[in-house]
């Protein structure tokens, strides 16, 4: 197995994102962060993963019982999830297709929840040689100790932890880049709290 540089940086054509299980049933049993928060962050790098032409992946678990959240299927119209029966996406072999078809070896990650379907699905990938970055503040838990036993278990095999905004900022990497406009700029104003909020007022002042 190649050795792993873990100190590259993300770019835009070297990886695939996926997002596992962000559903209605799923959202309201994460107490280890604000749910409403999650969402957010989820979208935030949902937008801008597909801003910047990065692959998106969205996978479901029984979808029948509890549909995607509303918004991130509104995002991705065409796109069909990969529904699971397998709690692991690395079970499943329309989704393990999907990654291989990518061509990309490079995984950015979130799900719900941290401990079950996401740890299940990193783990595996990690074994057959994939990079993987996990979204922590994308995903969530039932309890704060099962999300952060799950996270310290799955960066012990070697995956490394990733949030919003720093995903954002990796790929923008330049104030130069015209993503930053988008990604740095209209999504973080949707999706970025407070940093959002400011940025808005920033806007208001430039007009007044």
């Amino acid at each position: 197995m190649p050795q792993i540089d873990r100190t590259r940086l993300l770019t835009t054509d070297d990886h695939v994102l996926i997002l596992l299980d962000h559903q209605y049933m799923q959202v309201v049993t994460v107490t280890s962060h604000d749910p409403g928060q999650v969402v957010d962050n989820t979208l935030a790098v949902a937008k801008t993963a597909k801003l910047a032409g990065v692959p998106v992946l969205l996978s479901t678990g029984l979808a029948a019982r509890q549909p995607l959240i509303s918004q991130l299927a509104e995002l991705f119209p065409d796109q069909k999830p990969i529904d699971r029966v397998t709690m692991s996406g690395w079970e499943d072999e329309a989704f393990v297709r999907w990654v291989a078809d990518s061509g990309r070896r490079r995984i950015v990650v979130a799900g719900l929840s941290t401990e079950v379907c996401l740890q299940l699905t990193v783990l595996p990938a990690l074994a057959d040689g994939y990079e993987v970055f996990i979204l922590t503040d994308s995903s969530g838990s039932s309890t704060r100790e099962a999300h952060d036993m799950a996270v310290q278990r799955m960066t012990a095999a070697g995956a490394q932890p990733l949030t919003t905004w720093a995903y954002t900022g990796e790929l923008v990497r330049t104030y130069a880049n015209p993503l930053m406009a988008a990604a740095g700029g209209k999504v973080m104003t949707e999706h970025g709290g407070l940093s959002g909020i400011a940025l808005q007022w920033t806007a208001a002042m430039a007009k007044a």
